[in-house]
């Protein structure tokens, strides 16, 4: 998901998804990256859970991105 350019790009990529999809999007992030997610971890991504679809979608395509670029050696 992403890079974004605009809001708008953001915004359809994300679609209308409830707070529950949300929050999947950005737990899936994680979890797809491999890395654990701790009981606080889970509070600061329920928080993001309720920011607008398109910020939710931009964080999680960043998680991804970071995870698929370290894992190619692409970042150190």
């Amino acid at each position: 998901m992403g890079p974004f350019e605009t809001e708008a790009e953001a915004r359809q990529a994300a679609g209308d998804v409830d707070r529950a999809e949300r929050q999947r999007l950005l737990l899936d992030a994680c979890i797809r990256a491999s890395e654990p997610v701790g009981a606080y971890d889970v509070k600061v991504i329920e928080w993001l859970a309720d920011q607008p679809p398109a910020i939710c979608a931009v964080i999680a395509g960043l998680i991804r991105r970071a995870h698929d670029a370290a894992s190619t050696g692409r970042i150190d």
